[in-house]
């Protein structure tokens, strides 16, 4: 019989067909020894190939014993099945099988066989807690194969004693013991076994880690790229996978969360390329992805990844992966704040480790109980047990875990002090420790490149420095530790950085009061714009990914891939589309044959895939680390450079840029002209703004109207009046002269206040000035830039007026009066879909959606407009061309409000927009009223027409509107409308386009 058909016609059976196959077989096997050490042979290679193909081969090879009773064969069989076992992490399981096989070796008379069975039980024996007994039988077996002269077989040992060293936290005798491993592999390797080479990748691999724990980062990179491409020369994708998992753990571990996510993201699709089942190391993927997320503030997203890698993979209870597994759960927990739970289960994870005396776990387990402690201001638990802890690791010269120990125990001095001002000698003798300890944090985690402890240290430092009275030392301080975060912003993208931000944003709150104390009002500014919408800065800075630029990777096929993730994307899109269209019919045919409670969830599912895949596309951008990061450092620096005389240079004469900062209670306004920055502190108006704003929008609902013909306005204008008072008139001396530009930076939840709409007792602020408004100061220099001119011939005006199912009658007519003023290409109804637009889009210099707007804070990238054919959301409009577009109108409900991220990004449907290219954009900030929408924008376009500016003209149209009638003077009417970006007029060539039309019109 031909050995490799035979394995070949195992392989695509399942076990009972495996198992009739092999007694087909019976009969025709020559050699049954021979195919039984041949059956052996397979399941090892399997092992590192796919352990669960593996423990199929040793099933088949016991039944084969049994069958043709083959005691060796049956021994084989149980050796190879407690490997595979021990790999999958069923190690009490392992124990026993691989005792069975080894007393059936003893029984045969074979000491050799019996020492090979024993490596794997070594392994499983120290994951069960027997460390001691696990290293004696390791003498016992290396001393067999020392007495026979198998220096392979003697390696081999000595690579399962350095895991087990590791796993009692001897990190450093691990490594020595690899060492020498290596040193007899370069001996061993010119026979040219392809089993010694393995093993060197697998050496290599294992000292990698261990060095990572000790912070000997770049050995270990250089180590795992070697390991890494002789797992790939040897064509073993599950060990290409290990190895990548320890390249990501260590850019988590120094900070590189985006390139730690992009590359669990590249595993996660190996996984499912190469079909494999090994349920544990997905499991283990979702978990470290969801880790990733914590780091980065996507803590929902986190939670709902951990629970699918519980669901993928369920541990025996009171097993090492158990633990292993809770502990990381349990880090989950904490970020959705369920805090109790977690420290729960992080005392579990102690104890059940501690039992199994695996204390290098239980010790990082009572770690993250410190942490959790001292999030939670336990401050003196937390001061005790990263005590205890710091003892042990200064032993182990375990660095990370040393710091972050450390981390733990200065921060908890520094709270306390901060609360002991009565108690002068206890508070200096914890300030004097906090110290100390940061002192020695600062070096080593500076030194080994730990970027989060690094930031963290430097912000304590900062916190120590004002606590002692040192301001000046106190901004140093804090700006190393926000320089630390900008390194770290420099490998992530897009929505990534905001949401880092969010865990982060409390040191540049710190370093703006500090500087507003210090009198540093430039300073303070520089602060507040440098990181702030940096996600949008870095869609408008950084061009896509293409499908080319992701090929040259060590991932097959990566090109590939990421076409097929955008045929993907677009698909699940397309579904998401027709979901929504469903939802939206009031045609009574229809709606009874929709389920809509079905529709919604298939909905929810759409929401989550298309969230996953725009981000996978995005994240192939990511730079992966090598052993330096200096490309990473200038990625961002580029991005976060904040140079006021720019700024002020670009500033129209009479224009001023009012940024406004809600500092803790105060309300503080940084007032930019041509001349100068000045800045107003208000002090306790943050408070005051903040009850005001739900009394504003309350008024501005119409169901709560007595008399809507009628509207009341009394009430609306005291609350716009005492709105003035904190937010215009201190800063009265630096306005502009009459009809001068306004340009408003509004901060958190001001985003969502018309300014424009203030009162100062007699005239709304839109009566005396033109408005306009950005999400960062530092986005002047694009939007006061003159329009460029554009190199090819540019389309007609694009007008689409979508009433859904007739819901908004007006909106037809506003789009058929918009493109009869512009002269445009109109689509109307069925005909206003989002395909046409995505396929007109590019070349129009004007686009109008007139329609229902969907404002979803929940998920702002969902916000949309609704069309024919469906919600356009921010994911799709992320898509569009609108390069040569000057203007675009989104003329519907809540189209401009949006959720306030870290660093204040503004997340919705207008920063999409943005980031497709649109110079301006009108949007709205609540549901406007369908028919005075309708004459506002009669009123708008055609004071563009008439070459006003796109502010001048907005302006113009509001005080046409408020002066119109008595009911459409309330606000609700007409200050809705807001316009962000360039508030200049329409480009000559626009403009020049729009009059030629209007000429051959007439």
């Amino acid at each position: 019989m031909d050995v490799a058909q035979f394995f070949r016609e195992v392989f695509v059976r399942d076990f009972e067909e495996g198992k009739a196959y092999i007694l087909s077989q019976a009969r025709s096997i020559e050699d049954p020894l021979a195919l039984a050490r041949a059956f052996k042979e397979e399941a090892s290679k399997q092992l590192y190939a796919d352990p669960s193909i593996s423990l199929k081969y040793s099933e088949l090879l016991i039944f084969f014993g049994q069958e043709l009773q083959i005691p060796l064969a049956y021994g084989l069989g149980l050796s190879a099945k407690g490997d595979a076992l021990s790999t999958l992490g069923y190690h009490q399981a392992a124990l026993e099988c691989l005792e069975r096989a080894g007393q059936e070796f003893l029984r045969l008379g074979d000491e050799y066989l019996w020492a090979r069975s024993r490596m794997k039980w070594l392994i499983s024996c120290a994951s069960a807690g027997q460390i001691e007994k696990a290293l004696q039988e390791a003498a016992t077996v290396r001393a067999v194969f020392e007495r026979r002269g198998d220096r392979y077989w003697m390696c081999a040992v000595d690579l399962n004693t350095a895991i087990i060293y590791k796993q009692a936290g001897l990190c450093q005798s691990a490594i020595e013991l690899y060492d020498r491993v290596l040193a007899i592999y370069a001996e061993l390797v010119q026979d040219g076994d392809p089993n010694v080479y393995r093993s060197i990748a697998i050496a290599e691999n294992n000292k990698a880690s261990n060095l990572s724990v000790l912070g000997r980062f770049s050995e270990a990179y250089s180590l795992l790229y070697s390991a890494r491409e002789r797992f790939l020369a040897l064509g073993n994708i599950w060990p290409v996978m290990i190895t990548e998992i320890t390249l990501a753990d260590i850019d988590f571990a120094q900070g590189y969360y985006g390139s730690a996510l992009k590359r669990f993201y590249q595993l996660r699709d190996l996984f499912e390329q190469h079909k494999l089942t090994d349920a544990r190391l997905l499991a283990g993927i979702l978990l470290q992805m969801a880790l990733c997320l914590v780091k980065l503030g996507r803590t929902q997203e986190a939670y709902r990844l951990a629970t699918e890698a519980l669901e993928q993979f369920e541990p025996k209870e009171g097993s090492w992966e158990a633990g292993d597994m809770l502990h990381q759960y349990a880090l989950i927990l904490v970020a959705v704040g369920r805090t109790k739970e977690a420290l729960n289960s992080l005392q579990e994870v102690v104890e059940l480790f501690h039992a199994r005396n695996l204390m290098y776990f239980s010790n990082i387990a009572r770690l993250q109980k410190a942490e959790l402690l001292l999030e939670l201001g336990r401050w003196a638990e937390a001061a005790t047990e990263a005590r205890e802890l710091r003892q042990i690791y200064q032993q182990q010269t375990l660095q990370q875990l040393l710091l972050r120990t450390e981390i733990v125990l200065a921060d908890a001095c520094i709270s306390q002090a901060e609360r002991c001002a009565a108690d002068a000698d206890q508070r200096q003798k914890l300030l004097q420790e906090a110290a100390e300890l940061c002192l020695h944090c600062a070096t080593r985690a500076r030194q080994h490149n730990f970027q989060e402890l690094v930031y963290k240290c430097r912000y304590l430092q900062g916190r120590l420095a004002l606590l002692r009275g040192n301001e000046g030392q106190a901004a140093r301080y804090f700006g190393g530790a926000i320089a630390q975060v900008e390194r770290i912003l420099g490998n992530l993208l897009y929505d990534l950085s905001p949401s880092f931000l969010r865990t982060t944003w409390n040191m540049y709150e710190d370093m703006i009061v500090l500087q507003l104390r210090r009198g540093k009002k430039e300073q303070a500014f520089r602060y507040l714009e440098r990181a702030r919408s940096i996600s949008l800065r870095q869609y408008l800075n950084v061009a896509p990914v293409t499908a080319q630029q992701a090929q040259g990777t060590v991932w097959q096929e990566r090109g590939t891939l990421f076409l097929q993730k955008q045929t993907e994307l677009e698909q699940w899109q397309e579904r998401y589309r027709k979901c929504s269209a469903q939802l939206a019919t009031n045609d009574p045919l229809l709606l009874a044959l929709v389920d809509r409670e079905a529709v919604k969830e298939e909905m929810n599912l759409c929401e989550a895939k298309i969230s996953e895949l725009f981000e996978w596309l995005y994240v192939q951008q990511i730079e992966i680390p090598d052993h330096q990061d200096s490309s990473l450092r200038s990625t961002f620096r580029n991005v976060r450079t904040v140079d006021i005389a720019q700024l002020r240079a670009c500033l129209q004469p009479d224009q001023v840029v009012l940024t406004y900062y809600l500092c803790r209670d105060d309300v503080v306004i940084f007032a930019l002209t041509p001349d100068t920055l000045a800045v107003f502190e208000v002090p306790g108006a943050a408070l005051q703004v903040e009850r005001y704003l739900p009394l504003l929008h309350a008024h501005l609902q119409p169901a709560g109207w007595s008399d809507p013909a009628n509207p009341p306005q009394q009430g609306l204008r005291g609350l716009l009046r005492r709105l003035h008072k904190l937010l215009i008139e201190p800063v009265a001396s630096c306005l502009p002269p009459r009809e001068g530009l306004i340009t408003i930076v509004p901060y958190g939840p001001l985003h969502s206040l018309p300014f424009h709409a203030l009162f100062d007792g007699a005239r709304f602020l839109i009566e005396d000035f033109q408005i306009s408004y950005l999400p960062a100061s530092t986005l002047l220099t694009r939007a006061m830039q003159p329009v460029a001119e554009h190199k090819s011939a540019l389309n007609e005006p694009l007008i689409f007026g979508c009433s859904g199912n007739r819901e908004l009658p007006s909106a037809r007519r506003e789009a058929l009066e918009v493109a009869e003023l512009l002269r445009g290409r109109c689509y109307l109804e069925q005909e206003a879909t989002g395909e046409r637009l995505r396929m007109l889009a590019s070349g129009a210099p004007v686009i109008h959606l007139a329609t229902h707007g969907h404002s979803r804070l929940d998920a702002p990238n969902f916000s949309a407009v609704l069309l024919a054919d469906g919600l356009l959301t921010a994911f799709d409009a992320f898509h569009l061309d609108l390069h040569c577009c000057e203007l675009v109108t989104l003329s519907g409900c809540e189209t401009g409000l949006a959720l306030s991220g870290g660093g204040d990004e503004q997340l919705g449907l207008g920063r999409a927009f943005l980031v497709a290219g649109a110079a301006s954009l009108v949007m709205t900030i609540w549901s406007v009223e369908d028919n005075s929408t309708g004459l506002f924008m009669h009123y708008f376009y055609h004071q563009i027409l008439q070459g006003e500016s796109k502010v001048q003209a907005l302006r113009t149209a509001q005080c046409q509107l408020l002066r119109s009638s008595a009911a459409y003077a309330h606000p609700y009417f007409w200050a809705a409308f807001r316009l962000v970006g360039n508030p200049g007029p329409l480009g000559s060539a626009v403009r020049t386009q729009l009059e030629k039309q209007e000429s051959q019109s007439v």
